[in-house]
């Protein structure tokens, strides 16, 4: 299977009052030209697909576009979006009920039952390969909120441990649904240790003290793939080359002007086979003058 790991769209941003509609569509446009040549079986948008909570017509527009382009030419394409710190789960959603007979899934925020247990089987995707076997199993994890994630022992919130145990048992229920061997990979919309960025890079700020992180380590080690957004640079965590950011696809400041803009091309069979950067071509540079 081969999967397309792309993330931080922020579609609608403003650059110092410039509209970035141009390059956003530009990457959309060639986003689609990838699928077709590298035939692509899944997409897999990590979060942050608009720059604020109330985004623009245009934004919407832009987004609503890919999505009937994709489904219109590639109809075997699955594509998964899960929501960001800068997304609005409510708005992110709101074209859920045009969406049902398409391969699109919006995953905007954690969903709790009436009981406040968390309903971790509604994050689950079965990702299909073309060929009818290779399914790859998908835990479509949107950034987590307070109160999203389970209380510690002592009956508070604590952000490592809470997300981490909200990946193991999401981890564990997509087992109880895994065929034998069936790979399972993971979404998510967060801050890890170790990144490494501009020092310049003020884009996604980590909470002081660093308390709302979590360590490659805290993911299940059974998991195949790990696909990350909210770090606008590109690179693997921990060293580790199955948990990746993939970055954003353009520069949103001007310290990401020499970043390597991306998307990875994951190669899954009943392992990770390989994960293929391509650099995306930029429409507009970014140049200072000192």
């Amino acid at each position: 299977m081969r999967i397309l790991h792309t993330a931080d769209w922020h579609l609608g941003q403003t650059f110092y009052d410039n509209d970035r509609t141009l390059e956003h569509e530009f990457f959309l446009n060639w986003l689609l030209e990838v699928i077709d040549r590298e035939q692509v079986d899944a997409v897999l948008v990590s979060g942050d697909v608009y720059d604020n909570s109330n985004p623009s017509n245009k934004a919407i527009g832009m987004l609503y576009g890919f999505m009937q382009r994709l489904s219109r030419d590639f109809p075997e394409v699955q594509l998964i979006f899960t929501g960001g710190n800068h997304d609005s789960a409510l708005r992110l959603e709101q074209p859920i009920p045009l969406l049902e007979d398409t391969s699109v899934r919006i995953v905007g925020s954690s969903k709790m039952s009436a009981d406040k247990t968390i309903r971790y089987e509604d994050l689950i995707v079965r990702l299909r390969g073309k060929n009818g076997d290779n399914d790859v199993l998908c835990m479509a994890v949107p950034f987590l909120r307070l109160g999203d994630y389970p209380l510690t022992d002592a009956g508070t919130y604590d952000y490592e441990v809470g997300v981490k145990a909200y990946y193991k048992a999401c981890f564990e229920a997509a087992k109880k649904l895994a065929l034998a061997g069936e790979p399972i990979i993971a979404m998510g919309h967060l801050h890890a240790r170790g990144i490494k960025l501009d020092a310049r890079d003020t884009a996604e700020r980590d909470i002081i003290g660093g308390i709302e992180m979590l360590s490659a380590s805290d993911f299940p080690a059974e998991l195949t793939y790990v696909a990350l957004g909210h770090i606008h640079k590109a690179q693997r965590v921990g060293g580790l080359d199955h948990v990746r950011y993939c970055g954003s696809p353009i520069p949103l400041s001007f310290s990401e002007k020499d970043y390597k803009h991306q998307v990875l091309l994951v190669t899954i069979s009943d392992k990770l086979e390989e994960v293929k950067s391509i650099e995306i071509p930029k429409t507009t540079q970014l140049i200072q003058v000192p």
